[in-house]
């Protein structure tokens, strides 16, 4: 998860993804809005592509492994603008997906 920037940083804000896979182990869906990705960690979505590939049901999926692109269409307008605001000195924006 740590990019060779923030490992290199003289005051860097995380270790190895730690507090994002604590969001990943509360949140059903998180999304993820940097720069031009936007991608969702979905536990439904990660469930339903591991049975697709012959896994059967699972009660725990690995979430992370699994992200999924969010078309620019489907992010929604009060999203769009959070965005534009938060474009003004950070670069990522997460969000639970629980209203969506």
């Amino acid at each position: 998860m740590q990019n060779a920037d923030d490992a290199a940083a003289e005051r860097p804000i995380g270790y190895k993804g730690l507090g994002f896979k604590a969001v990943l182990d509360i949140c059903e869906s998180v999304f993820i809005y940097s720069g031009k990705l936007h991608v969702k960690f979905d536990r439904n979505a990660s469930r339903q592509i591991l049975h697709q590939y012959g896994f059967g049901q699972l009660d725990e999926v690995p979430v992370l492994r699994l992200p999924s692109l969010i078309p620019d269409d489907r992010v929604n307008k009060e999203t769009w603008q959070l965005l534009t605001q938060l474009r003004h000195g950070h670069c990522s924006a997460v969000e639970d997906g629980q209203d969506s």
